[in-house]
């Protein structure tokens, strides 16, 4: 992702929105280790792996990466912080062939 749009252009706006980010590998990467504004949108928690977790250690302030607890549907966008923060946001990631890859095209 920083190869092909550059930090400067996934730093824009609120950031990266990580779509159906299941544990989180996509924004720990981006959030975490490279400073670029993310946020994870997923109904299930974020949960770090053990490397990660050795990683954190090792960080003076660590700050988990932001996650927005629900499914990217229509629905989502009907909250107004929600929609804001798709309409701000300077990257969707969506890796996963499913009904969140759908709304996101949508």
């Amino acid at each position: 992702l920083v190869r092909t749009f550059s930090e400067e252009t996934l730093r824009s706006g609120s950031g990266v929105l990580d779509v159906a980010g299941g544990r989180g590998d996509v924004a720990f990467e981006l959030f975490s280790l490279r400073h670029i504004p993310t946020t994870v949108i997923d109904p299930r928690p974020v949960k770090l792996k053990k490397q990660q977790h050795r990683l954190v250690r090792d960080m003076d302030n660590y700050t988990p990466c932001p996650q927005v607890q629900a499914l990217f549907n229509q629905d989502f966008l009907t909250v107004e912080s929600q929609r804001k923060l798709v309409e701000d946001c300077s990257l969707v990631v969506g890796m996963h062939p499913d009904e969140a890859t759908d709304s996101i095209v949508e």
